[in-house]
């Protein structure tokens, strides 16, 4: 059996344990400054890809508030033209009502017509 060091198998174990330091000792500290060791280039990919993003969430949060907008208007219109036409059915049914009250007998006549007609209409 092969048995070893417990102090010796952590020395060489590629995990940091405790008593090490950091695993990799370019990680920025705490401060949020960048390290030191890092090339020039990088910092400044990393600058141009932060601005980058930041001008894309700017240019989506004018185009998401241009949606809602015009989803609004839509929205506001389509309610505008379901009353108009609430209002244009009432009238037309009041309408019929004033007819059939004039002239039940013309009404009802017209109405056995109407019936008769697409009675034929839908057999063929």
């Amino acid at each position: 059996m092969n048995m070893q060091d417990p102090n010796t198998s952590a020395s060489r174990s590629p995990f940091p344990v405790s008593s090490q330091g950091p695993a990799n000792p370019n990680d920025s500290d705490s401060s949020g400054a960048p390290p030191a060791g890092k090339p020039e280039v990088v910092q400044q990919l990393e600058r141009g890809a932060r601005e980058a993003v930041e001008e894309l969430a700017e240019d989506a949060s004018t185009h998401v508030r241009r949606i809602q907008q015009t989803l609004s208007n839509a929205g506001e219109s389509l309610q505008q033209t379901a009353q108009t036409l609430k209002e244009t059915g009432d009238e037309w049914l009041q309408c019929l009502r004033g007819a059939v009250q004039e002239r039940p007998l013309t009404s009802v006549s017209a109405s056995v017509a109407l019936g008769w007609l697409l009675g034929r209409l839908c057999r063929r």
